[in-house]
């Protein structure tokens, strides 16, 4: 191998080793582009983990406004009693009178 070929291949790896470190730079700058520094990322967050404890609250409160608002088994239970001894004076009331 002649000189002028060592010196050829030698100008081929760094112009090689020239654009992979650009290409290197590049990826960094595109990093540093679409990083997200801490305090954003821990601001951004601590306004999730709000909003999450907000809708969990919301979802309790919902929930306990729904069981205030059904009726107790109980109060079916007395009015069934109600209806069926009403039902039964009016039975006894009938075969009285007939």
């Amino acid at each position: 191998m002649s000189e002028t070929e060592q010196i050829a291949g030698l100008t081929a790896t760094v112009q090689a080793l020239k654009d992979e470190v650009h290409g290197l730079r590049q990826d960094l700058k595109d990093q540093r582009d679409n990083f997200v520094p801490a305090r954003e990322f821990i601001a951004w967050k601590t306004g999730l983990d709000r909003e999450i404890a907000d809708l969990k609250t919301g979802l309790a409160n919902e929930r306990a406004e729904r069981k205030a608002q059904r009726i107790p088994p109980a109060v079916y239970v007395t009015a069934l009693i109600g209806v069926l001894s009403l039902a039964a004076t009016v039975i006894i009331w009938l075969a009285e009178r007939s």
